[in-house]
């Protein structure tokens, strides 16, 4: 009796949501009021709808609703019904324009071999900008679905799999379609146990060219570091990398900080969830903002921001390169070090081997950067003897050798 009734749900649903997405498409551009509608109660909590947003983006969402902890399999009784929704999907007529896209999203449901082909047919001609896939047990079959519809789409953006374990040779035939795509820009592998195969973990390497790559729980460790570090430390085209909620250590981190050094690329590195201490902090703190010297802090990285939530966070690395500007985020710095007055470093210690002749360029530097500039000015104005000061100006000076300039630096603050 529950079989019945629920054939006979589907059924009146199907046909609503026919009805009203054929209605509601138009000749130039999908309706921007096509309200959400029901395709029914494919099985348990599952279900499957689509809607239009006034940005003319037609979302299709199909799986369960809520966090289930297994999949849905696939019941050859709903075939009619997946055929129903391609036909759906076949009619809508997208206007061309540059807002007018379909995402796609399957969860927690099985896709057997006979829904692939149907998809696949439905999703080549239509401007699919996004696809989710979360546990649906792809396998071999699956991602070569995946793979085939990356060559018949060239609309495709973002590719976002969660929960689908992938094997070397596959992520290899993926990494290829990937890259090869023309408009690909980020890829999300979560949760796909990359870590547990060395080969897997070389194989994700070239992904590293998009602008973002998620790669969230995955049990990447040491191994995974090293590759990734050695990677980062090329400077590839990369942008955003997740590495959130892995097994990288103190010692990771220490590698991650090195590539930090020599990359100028990476926006944004997640490190959140992992198991690095105060240590492994302190590297990376150390890769954003060297206080040792001018020169340190100059060498710095000035463009990575670390997400990196730990009640431990002393250093405060996601105070550390806030703004897009690595220039910007540079003079902050600067700014920031000679403002220092504590008992391990005062601001003015960093000009003791300084020469003269930048002291007003040090000035401007402060007149530009500080919030309260007249405060910044008036104490170094302060420190520093006003005569020596104005014995030099950014044209041409008297030449003097770096022994007498330094002895006039030192004299000037007081040290012999």
């Amino acid at each position: 009796m529950a079989e019945h009734w629920l054939v006979k749900a589907v059924r009146a649903e199907a046909g609503i949501f026919y009805q009203d997405l054929i209605s509601s498409g138009c000749e130039e551009t999908i309706a921007s009021n096509l309200t959400t509608v029901a395709y029914g109660l494919l099985k348990g909590n599952s279900t499957l709808w689509t809607r239009a947003d006034q940005d003319d983006v037609l979302k299709v969402t199909l799986g369960a609703s809520g966090d289930m902890p297994s999949i849905l399999q696939h019941d050859d009784r709903l075939l009619p019904y997946w055929n129903r929704l391609v036909e759906a999907l076949s009619s809508v007529t997208f206007s061309g324009s540059r807002r007018t896209c379909i995402t796609f999203s399957i969860t927690q449901m099985q896709l057997s071999k006979e829904v692939m082909d149907m998809l696949l047919q439905s999703l080549k001609k239509p401007p699919l900008i996004r696809i989710y896939l979360c546990n649906n047990g792809l396998g071999e079959d699956g991602y070569k679905w995946l793979i085939e519809l990356l060559s018949t789409n060239t609309s495709l953006k973002s590719l976002y799999i969660e929960s689908n374990p992938i094997e070397s040779e596959a992520v290899t035939k993926l990494a290829n379609a990937v890259i090869d795509h023309p408009n690909m820009d980020n890829i999300m592998l979560d949760k796909c146990e990359i870590g547990q195969k060395d080969t897997v973990l070389k194989a994700v390497l070239p992904l590293l060219c998009l602008k973002e790559v998620y790669l969230e729980s995955n049990h990447i460790g040491s191994y995974g570091a090293e590759l990734i570090s050695d990677s980062l430390a090329t400077n590839p085209t990369i942008q955003r990398l997740n590495l959130r909620d892995n097994l990288l250590n103190d010692a990771d981190a220490k590698k991650l900080s090195d590539s930090l050094k020599t990359n100028t690329n990476l926006q944004v590195l997640s490190l959140a969830g992992n198991l690095i201490t105060r240590d492994g902090m302190t590297y990376l703190f150390l890769s954003l903002y060297d206080i040792t010297s001018f020169n340190t802090i100059s060498d710095s990285n000035h463009i990575c921001f670390i997400k990196f939530t730990d009640k431990e966070d002393v250093f405060k690395l996601n105070e550390v390169n806030k703004y897009t500007d690595p220039v910007f985020n540079k003079n902050l710095k600067i700014f920031k070090s000679l403002m220092r007055d504590d008992q391990r470093k005062n601001g003015l210690s960093y000009l003791k081997d300084t020469p003269i002749e930048v002291m007003p360029r040090l000035l401007a530097l402060l007149d530009n950067t500080a919030m309260y500039r007249l405060n910044a000015l008036f104490r170094f104005m302060k420190e520093w003897s006003m005569p020596l000061l104005y014995t030099s100006r950014l044209g041409e000076e008297p030449r003097r050798s770096n022994r007498i300039r330094k002895k006039m630096v030192m004299k000037s603050m007081g040290k012999k």
